[in-house]
């Protein structure tokens, strides 16, 4: 497959729009039903939720890496050059929970003027 310069991979906007699509029946489920209220408390279960998913994930990546790396390398120069990177892969991942989350809230409630702003 060839990724398109402009749209993108075709896989990795599917994985990204069903990720936010979550977010968006929640918030959007919420709304309807409780009023801003309840859509508000929604959101932040989420954004919580996927704050600690994320925290999780990264703490696993830094704890485990000690492990991981011999599975897919036997030089030590390589095992050591790699350190750095994934410590700044497992920080990027802090990010990730958050933004998927706050995306689909942002779908839910229907602000795609805020979010065409932050994704540019």
């Amino acid at each position: 497959k060839t990724a398109d310069k402009k749209n993108g991979d075709p896989d990795e906007e599917k994985v990204r729009a069903e990720r936010t699509q979550g977010g968006t029946s929640m918030v959007g489920g919420g709304g309807s039903g409780g009023g801003v209220v309840a859509a508000r408390a929604v959101g932040d279960r989420l954004i919580g939720w996927a704050t600690l998913i994320s925290s999780v994930i990264a703490g696993l990546q830094v704890v485990l890496l000690p492990w991981l790396t011999p599975l897919f390398t036997t030089l030590p120069e390589v095992r050591e050059a790699v350190q750095l990177p994934a410590l700044i892969a497992a920080c990027v991942q802090l990010t990730n929970g958050p933004v998927f989350a706050g995306e689909g809230i942002l779908m839910g409630v229907g602000a795609f003027g805020h979010l065409a702003g932050l994704t540019g």
